[in-house]
């Protein structure tokens, strides 16, 4: 009896072992947060491309604009701007469909009517998804919880290979509300009234909900930069 009582015990005691070992592997794909900086005054942009791009960049830049309204901070203007936001060069590469690659370069200049201005900060940006994805075209909670589905998938595929942003990555553990529903209601009917191919509709829509995130987590972080004197660039006033 007492060997069989050991013997319990000790399966017990693999089988608790194996558990917390198991619950260890599965929370490294957790995200956990990462330092973000916020601006603190509020600025003017216009978010603008190059005439000959406009089609291609329909998604990147519109959800660059849903991701930019959402926030306090931030103010989208066509005139008297305090910065123009560049979103330009784009190429996209669907040779290994499902998956997408897509780079853009973006880049924050002084304020400008029709043509550039003097570039301040600039990077570029390439971006792998997959296109497995249709968002359903009207407003509401099915678009917003398909957004979510396809920025985690994203963001978990950005997180294994260490190039995810703390922007992105803090959007699935911060309590507060998530731009989902924004970022739907304004990009889907934006592209749903603009674009007639399906191909390039289902690009476009998953583009607007990545590209514009990861847009918005490097302008946050430019314009903090900015106001610690990382630039030359004067920032705007309080509440201007």
């Amino acid at each position: 009896m007492r060997v069989k009582f050991v013997f319990i015990s000790f399966l017990m005691i693999l089988a608790l072992s194996s558990c917390s070992l198991f619950d260890k592997v599965s929370n490294k794909s957790e995200f956990e947060y990462m330092p973000e900086h916020t601006p603190e005054s509020k600025y003017k942009f216009d978010v603008k491309t190059k005439y000959l791009e406009k089609y291609d960049l329909t998604g990147v830049k519109n959800g660059a604009i849903a991701y930019l309204g959402y926030e306090k901070w931030a103010e989208l203007v066509e005139i008297n701007e305090n910065y123009s936001l560049w979103i330009k060069n784009i190429k996209r590469d669907t040779s290994e469909l499902p998956y997408v690659s897509v780079s853009f370069d973006l880049e924050l200049q002084d304020p400008s009517f029709q043509f550039e201005g003097n570039p301040i900060k600039k990077k570029t940006f390439v971006i792998r998804y997959s296109s497995n994805y249709e968002i359903e075209k009207s407003k509401g909670s099915p678009g917003a919880k398909a957004a979510e589905e396809i920025l985690r998938n994203y963001a978990e595929y950005a997180k294994s290979t260490g190039k995810i942003s703390a922007y992105v990555n803090n959007m699935f553990i911060k309590k507060a509300k998530s731009p989902y529903v924004q970022v739907c209601a304004y990009v889907l009917d934006y592209i749903n009234n603009t674009l007639n191919d399906s191909q390039t509709w289902k690009y476009k829509q998953v583009e607007s909900i990545i590209c514009g995130a990861e847009i918005m987590g490097q302008l946050k972080e430019w314009m903090w930069e900015i106001e610690q004197g990382k630039n030359k660039t004067k920032p705007a006033s309080k509440g201007e």
